[in-house]
Order: structure tokens, then C-alpha cells, then sequence
């Protein structure tokens, strides 16, 4: 499965990601963890993708080619992903899927979002 790299301007600052799967299927946005990146998850990625995913996996602030200035705060990792959802899947919810520290910034938002 391909996937085609995508830029987001969002409040504060440009960020890169993956995206592929079904355009028309459900939005599931994939959290990377700690060493990781996007392209260390496309076997997972394309499974997603193949049971029915509009799959989007951004690189996290503090990871090239994303904006890598801080801050580094869960507050501030929650804010660029519920911007990335609004920006990527307006007004249709999207499943978070994190591993790691993706996990921790899922899990964050989810909270967040209530």
C-alpha cells in the first residue's frame, strides 16, 4: 500500500505525516513513540489501511521534519494532535491509535477532548 506525504499548517507550526488507506473510511490517526517515526510503522499502517482506514500518521513535534522547537508538555503534544483531527477530519471523529509515547499523548487527548 502507498502512502503520500502530507503537510499541515496548524497554530503552531508545520507538521509532516503519512497518509493512505481508504479515503472514504474511517479516520484513524497512528501516534508514534519514542525512538520512532511514521515510516517505522508502515507494515501496521497498511493493515489499517486494507481493513477500511483513512490512515494519517503525523511525525510528533520534536520530530524532523515536523517543528521541532518545544515546548514538550503533554498540554502542548495534545494541542497539535486535536488540531491535526480538525485540520485532517473536520467535523468526523477520528480513532487514536498511540504507541508509547504516542500512547501517553492519545490517552491525553482523549481526556482532553471531553
Amino acid at each position: 500500500m502507498k502512502f503520500e506525504h502530507v503537510t499541515f499548517d496548524l497554530p503552531h507550526g508545520t507538521f509532516h505525516a503519512l497518509q493512505g488507506g481508504d479515503p472514504v473510511g474511517q479516520p484513524a490517526l497512528v501516534l508514534h513513540g519514542f525512538p520512532n517515526d511514521p515510516p517505522t510503522a508502515k507494515p501496521f499502517l497498511a493493515e489499517l489501511g486494507r481493513r477500511g482506514r483513512h490512515v494519517l500518521a503525523p511525525w510528533l513535534r520534536g520530530y524532523a521534519p515536523s517543528r521541532t522547537a518545544g515546548p514538550f508538555g503533554f498540554a502542548s503534544l495534545t494541542s497539535d494532535v486535536l488540531a491535526l483531527i480538525d485540520r485532517w477530519s473536520p467535523g468526523r471523529a477520528a480513532e487514536l491509535v498511540g504507541h508509547d509515547w504516542g500512547a501517553l499523548i492519545t490517552y491525553d487527548a482523549c481526556v482532553t477532548a471531553r
